[in-house]
């Protein structure tokens, strides 16, 4: 017999009288992760999960976000993660949702940002399904649309089975290497009838993230014999906290060490550009100073960085001895090449780069430290190039010395900004001054701003500019107050409205939710 929706007895769901269906233990399971905030675009396959998002859990922990598109909703969440170091959670309607997502899911996998994604599909019971809708909106094996850019997925077929994998996809995804991990729920379990009590806090607490690993002290012993014995030492800061004291540490270690220090354009800041030590200028690729600067090291430490080999291979610097500190090798596969080359490493410590500052500063002298460099003058060969071939253009350098000058006296977050036209114009002196080069990072860290005094600036490149403005607006309309789609046509809206009418609840989601 196929299943009727309509046919279903009316049972009233709160948080006080405990879970009546399956997708009100699934919200349960998902509050008790921790995460704050649900981006999503509404889907008939989640609706059971909406409803009881909205009706059981009050659209408040997690507090709900609707976004006019999937790719949107992931790339809020991927900045919400840079900003703050915390996973959001997001729901993908189907399959035909999570390939919306898709690209946006690749960006943060590239991040490596935690984020708990969560879909639906089905009912899996093909005698369960409507004509047509339900079976186009069913794949057999739907995590495989983005398993190769995702820490982890799962396709549970239970009540009891969802929990278990919202806790694991909880833990996988907090743990370094973080990255997004996706849930695939089942209609049909989102709209079982529950009557047994659940106990979800324990068992939320019990998969807790796993804690970073500590580099051997034979290996640490190592690594300071070598940077104390090194001529020209260089640190290469890679993917790094963005707290307080993790910038502190850093500084601390460079000048104990008296290490040139290199950043990374397409990351978030992490040393302060203005420091006598910091040499060149953060890029995409190796400016000129560094690529000499590389080349004249006879000492690497490189923390976490983002393609050591073709970075050592830019600047020809193969024969510097090499220390790498990284957990990243954990995510790498046949399929995504962002593993990139196989680098020439010395001494490997399989640890964060901040747990590898720790260790280091723990078993190095505290003192002065060395010799200190002075600063190397600032060069943007870029815009020279441009100014020679195009006089009188306006290169991308003096748009955003403009932009600096405009926001001067404020305390702005740049994002997809290349180095300023001149040193003054701009700086990288606390952490989250800066937020990186990714696809997503035009939107990204908006969400994360919410209660503090930063607001994000930047320039996004042409093609990423539509979905980053929306985004963006998303984001703003919901910190403002003001629900900026709850006026659309969207046709999602029908089947969680149906479902609040057989479930009995109210039908309000539009009045509950902010776009």
């Amino acid at each position: 017999m196929a299943w009727n929706a309509q046919a279903r007895p009316v049972h009233t769901a709160d948080a006080s009288t405990g879970p009546a269906w399956g997708s009100d233990v699934v919200a349960e399971a998902l509050a008790a992760t921790g995460v704050a905030h649900i981006a999503l675009t509404p889907g008939s396959s989640f609706r059971g999960l909406h409803d009881s998002l909205v009706n059981h859990l009050g659209a408040a922990a997690p507090e709900m976000l609707v976004c006019l598109h999937e790719e949107h909703a992931v790339a809020i969440a991927h900045g919400y993660a840079k900003v703050t170091g915390e996973p959001m959670a997001v729901g993908l309607h189907a399959n035909v949702g999570l390939m919306h997502a898709a690209m946006a899911i690749y960006n943060a996998y590239c991040d490596r940002v935690p984020m708990l994604m969560v879909g639906a599909t089905g009912p899996v019971d093909a005698a369960r399904r409507r004509p047509w809708i339900d079976w186009i909106h069913t794949s057999g094996d739907q995590g495989m649309i983005v398993r190769p850019y995702v820490k982890w997925d799962d396709q549970p077929m239970s009540v009891d089975a969802s929990v278990a994998s919202i806790a694991q996809g909880n833990r996988v995804t907090r743990t370094h290497p973080q990255a997004p991990v996706y849930v695939c729920l089942d209609v049909s379990v989102q709209e079982a009838a529950v009557t047994a009590p659940f106990e979800l806090t324990r068992r939320v607490a019990r998969t807790a993230p796993v804690p970073d690993a500590v580099p051997a002290a034979e290996d640490i012993a190592g690594a300071v014999a070598l940077l104390q014995g090194a001529r020209d030492p260089v640190v290469l800061l890679g993917r790094t906290g963005s707290g307080e004291a993790a910038w502190s540490a850093r500084v601390r270690l460079a000048e104990i060490l008296g290490a040139r220090v290199v950043t990374d354009a397409k990351l978030p800041a992490s040393f302060p550009t203005e420091h006598p030590l910091h040499a060149g200028v953060p890029a995409v690729f190796l400016d000129p100073a560094n690529v000499e600067l590389l080349r004249s090291a006879d000492v690497v430490l490189a923390l976490d960085w983002v393609d050591l080999a073709g970075t050592l291979g830019m600047a020809d610097a193969l024969d510097a001895t090499v220390i790498s500190a990284t957990v990243d090798h954990h995510l790498h596969n046949g399929w995504a090449k962002n593993s990139f080359g196989p680098a020439p490493v010395d001494l490997a410590l399989p640890c964060t780069a901040d747990v590898a500052v720790a260790a280091l500063l723990e078993a190095l002298p505290d003192g002065a430290g060395f010799a200190r460099p002075t600063a190397r003058p600032h060069h943007d060969a870029g815009s020279a190039k441009i100014a020679e071939l195009a006089p009188g253009a306006t290169t991308v350098a003096e748009l955003q010395d403009a932009l600096f000058e405009a926001t001067r006296g404020t305390d702005p977050c740049l994002i997809r900004t290349r180095w300023p036209g001149t040193p003054a114009s701009g700086r990288c002196a606390v952490p989250s001054t800066r937020w990186g080069w990714t696809a997503a990072g035009a939107s990204a860290p908006a969400p994360g701003w919410r209660s503090a005094p930063r607001w994000p600036c930047g320039i996004p490149g042409a093609f990423r500019s539509p979905y980053s403005a929306t985004a963006i607006c998303s984001w703003a309309a919901r910190h403002c107050g003001r629900p900026a789609n709850t006026t659309s046509r969207c046709s999602s809206w029908s089947p969680t409205t149906r479902r609040s009418t057989t479930r009995g609840t109210p039908a309000h989601h539009r009045a509950r939710t902010r776009a």
